[in-house]
């Protein structure tokens, strides 16, 4: 495979600045890294908020993209798990020490070493992008580059998340927000047995969440005044006692503040969506409920894999939709407004 000297990439120069695509000098990989030539990747709201606040890097050019999928091209010094030709999906998560208590203990989104794509390196929002050999998951031929973009981040999100939600088997796993991540969450969760329940205020996403397996749907801003609310219909909804766990999986502060109503006794809240808003609880009711609240940043390579493993036997359909790598800052446009169902994938990058 002939590698070019140059690649086309949206290029980020500033927080806030306009984007626009150019030409820059394609990443050789290091030791135990690997070069992919992407042909696909997701377009998150997490892409969003680096592009409007600034990501954790201060080097510019910089380049976004971290639900990738593609080719390896290039294999680096020592890795002789991958060959080139190798179909993978290219989570947002790059690479960590493998050494201190964080490490060790299954947080490896805390250690101080953990690198993300669109984070402190380059993304996939390129022709070629530079990973760890060891984070990256063989995709099955039957599963698209389109389809696996978002499993990289939004597929690993919520799989973890449910994993560490820690919920018996047959339980009522609920999520707050029907976009990219909440679409994936309730097939994710259906496929491991759960039931679910998906709440918004778009009945078009909440017709997609019923489509896609959701149990319940429950629009948020027309549940009855007079029956109790939005906590009222999902309580009425799951056995009368409210949810195992809720995942919050949207930006709008008021999802996070009247989480814990929806919740029964000893449930969890998971908070994944990104808010920077001030929220409000009372402790006396989060103490006498004997409720759980945990945030959870992003999954492991085994998630990814799981994940992915649904997609291929068929039980999980990520909901995408393709557009140009020209498209993004558009794309970045209509998920601040909520109008993208699902996930935007950069399918082509000319």
């Amino acid at each position: 495979m002939t590698i070019p000297k140059t690649m086309k990439a949206l290029i980020m120069t500033a927080p806030g600045v306009p984007m626009s695509i150019g030409e820059v000098p394609t990443p050789s990989p290091a030791k135990g890294e690997v070069l992919v030539k992407i042909e696909a990747c997701g377009v998150c709201h997490t892409d969003e908020l680096y592009w409007r606040v600034g990501p954790p890097t201060t080097t510019f050019p910089h380049i976004l993209g971290h639900e990738g999928a593609g080719t390896v091209a290039v294999l680096g010094e020592g890795v002789t798990n991958w060959n080139v030709g190798d179909r993978v999906s290219v989570p947002m998560h790059h690479g960590q020490c493998g050494e201190c208590s964080f490490c060790l203990e299954g947080f490896v989104t805390q250690c101080a070493q953990k690198k993300w794509h669109a984070g402190e390196v380059w993304g996939c929002f390129a022709e070629y992008a530079v990973t760890s050999a060891e984070t990256i998951v063989k995709l099955a031929d039957n599963v698209s580059f389109e389809k696996a973009g978002p499993c990289g981040c939004a597929g690993v999100t919520v799989t973890g998340a449910i994993r560490r939600a820690n919920v018996p088997k047959g339980g009522w796993i609920g999520f707050s927000g029907a976009g990219g991540l909440g679409l994936m969450g309730v097939q994710v969760a259906k496929a491991l047995g759960y039931k679910t329940l998906a709440i918004d205020i778009d009945d078009g996403k909440l017709a997609e969440a019923k489509k896609l397996g959701a149990d319940v749907v429950v629009n948020a801003a027309t549940a009855p005044a007079d029956k109790g609310g939005l906590p009222g219909a999902v309580i009425a909804q799951t056995d009368g006692k409210g949810l195992h766990a809720l995942l919050v999986v949207t930006t709008a502060a008021s999802a996070f503040e009247s989480s814990w109503m929806l919740v029964r006794g000893g449930g969890t809240v998971v908070f994944i969506g990104v808010t920077m808003a001030e929220v409000k609880y009372m402790p006396v009711v989060i103490l006498s409920k004997e409720i759980k609240i945990m945030g959870s940043l992003l999954g492991s390579t085994d998630d990814a894999k799981t994940v992915l493993d649904l997609v291929a036997t068929g039980k999980v359909h990520p909901l995408t939709s393709g557009c140009k790598l020209s498209e993004v800052p558009h794309v970045f446009e209509e998920l601040e407004k909520g109008l993208v169902t699902g996930r935007k994938v950069v399918t082509q990058f000319v």
